[in-house]
């Protein structure tokens, strides 16, 4: 395996160089995606903890492209002791110019230490609440109720208060609704609050209101607030809402131009 290397380190002409540069950037890009297959059958195919994994997955590829950087770099007759070397004095350097990817870097480790984000948990920070899909050294990832990928610095879970939601009973939904000006706000309101009351994944004691945020030409601008009882079916649960207002909404519109008909044939 030595031999091995020093042939591919010291090839004899431009031709080899080019030759052993591509042997090894196929090399580093198998042991690459042999990485991430292991990450994806692990997760298919058992139940445990993604967490460290994932960061040991961060690891390997770090050492991969380090790795497979140094090769090349010797291929070119570049002295890679003299760059270890150096390191000392070039880290210094780089320290102040990358204090917040190295601040990234330690706190993905102590958050694995100390174990208080997984994979899998529910998380808010930064007005962000979302799922842990992936945890690295230097990011976090989650995914919102909305299917929005969040990327957060593990910096600023080290610095910024954040909520662990995953044993939360409830989960507040909300839902933007335009209503036309010829709808009572009150009486959706109350029509509303009493038809979610009657789903079996709506959380009975939980807040269920309407907050006015605009009125204008168009009508008034509104967002129904529901607490529901499991963050993972979010937004199944919003579709559903979804439907039973839209029926509220044509049904309330239906009264309004019976009463206006009525008004007319009595004139």
């Amino acid at each position: 395996m030595i031999d091995l290397i020093k042939i591919l380190v010291h090839p004899v002409n431009n031709y080899e160089k080019v030759f052993f540069i591509i042997i090894i950037i196929i090399i580093a890009t198998i042991f690459l995606r042999l990485i991430t297959y292991s990450m994806k059958h692990l997760k298919k195919n058992t139940d445990i903890d993604m967490t460290g994994p994932y960061l040991i997955r961060d690891l390997l590829q770090y050492i991969v492209y380090i790795v497979a950087a140094l090769l090349i770099l010797e291929i070119f007759g570049i002295n890679i002791q003299g760059i270890l070397v150096s390191i000392g004095i070039v880290s210094i350097i780089i320290g102040f110019a990358a204090k917040d990817i190295i601040s990234d870097f330690m706190s993905g480790l102590f958050l694995l230490v100390d174990k208080t984000v997984k994979v899998g948990e529910t998380i808010s920070v930064n007005n962000f609440k979302g799922k842990v899909i992936q945890l690295g050294f230097r990011t976090t990832t989650i995914k919102t109720a909305d299917n929005v990928i969040v990327t957060i610095p593990n910096s600023q879970l080290g610095t910024t208060p954040y909520a662990n939601n995953t044993n939360e009973l409830t989960t507040l939904l909300t839902l933007p609704i335009l209503l036309s000006p010829n709808i009572d706000i009150e009486e959706f309101e109350k029509e509303a609050v009493k038809t979610c009351k009657k789903l079996d994944f709506t959380v009975k004691d939980s807040i269920m209101k309407i907050n006015v945020n605009e009125i204008n030409e168009m009508g008034t601008k509104i967002v129904l607030v529901v607490g529901v009882s499991d963050y993972e079916n979010i937004e199944r649960y919003r579709v559903i809402i979804a439907n039973k207002i839209r029926e509220i909404i044509n049904n309330m519109n239906n009264k309004k131009q019976e009463t206006n008909t009525h008004k007319i044939m009595i004139k």
